[in-house]
């Protein structure tokens, strides 16, 4: 048996000891604790899980390059001036030839000796370039209303297809059509049984300035047109193939 005065000192040890180590646990635990927090919230003044930000895509550069716009000389009713213009380059052919139309049809700023070769307000629908290497210039008929009598017709359609061929090396020749679809004439002058590839419109300037401004029947596509011009591409009935044109050289910068 033990004596009591003995225990007591032992005992009191124990207890010293058991003591000392809950202590440190405690502390040792809210350390821990501390430490973890500290690991999850954010830095003073930044953003918790904030994602990397990513340099957008750079943008393509457009390059523009010089062609030449046809237009209504302002010294001659149905002759063609020639007119150089910036477009951008655009990698389809189509969509470089809808910018070349819409600039025939706008007229090109500060042109000198040369106006639009129709009224304002003509509208362009869409152009489609066919394998065979016409293009086909879609145009709103209710804008065509505006048309004043068949000098504007001839220099329309002309301008139109002198500046497509010119410019585009995929365009050959050029037809036109009305709200999609084939129309006889234009506006009751210019025959669009046919296509053209702009040569047989007279210019200012060039190897035919000396000729006559054709006149009446005698104009480029004058309609009605008993013999197509050789090379004439005929108008196709939808969803038809047109057929294959002849080769025609226009000017101006070849896109």
């Amino acid at each position: 048996m033990i004596p009591r005065g003995r225990f007591a000192p032992a005992l009191l040890f124990v207890s010293i000891v058991l003591l000392a180590g809950g202590a440190t646990w405690l502390v040792g635990s809210r350390l821990l604790a501390r430490r973890a927090a500290g690991a999850a919230e954010p830095a003073p003044g930044t953003t918790k899980n904030a994602p990397q930000e990513q340099a957008a895509p750079a943008e393509p550069e457009l390059r523009s390059v010089t062609v030449t716009i046809w237009q209504r000389a302002t010294t001659d009713d149905v002759r063609l001036a020639a007119v150089p213009a910036q477009v951008v380059w655009f990698d389809a052919p189509a969509d470089r030839a809808r910018q070349i139309a819409q600039l025939v049809l706008d007229g090109v700023p500060d042109a000198k000796d040369a106006v639009p070769p129709g009224p304002p307000g003509l509208k362009l629908r869409d152009v489609l370039i066919a394998n065979t290497g016409t293009a086909w210039v879609d145009l709103d008929g209710a804008s065509l209303a505006a048309l004043a009598g068949s000098d504007e017709e001839y220099a329309l359609v002309g301008a139109l297809a002198r500046s497509l061929t010119g410019a585009l090396e995929d365009v050959r020749r050029v037809g036109i059509l009305v709200d999609g679809g084939p129309r006889e004439t234009l506006a009751g002058h210019v025959d669009l049984g046919r296509t053209y590839s702009g040569q047989e419109w007279p210019t200012t300037g060039g190897d035919d300035a000396a000729a006559p401004a054709p006149q009446g029947e005698g104009r480029p596509g004058s309609a009605p047109a008993s013999t197509p011009a050789p090379g004439a591409t005929p108008v196709p009935a939808p969803g038809a193939v047109p057929a294959a044109p002849s080769e025609a050289t226009g000017e101006g910068t070849k896109l």
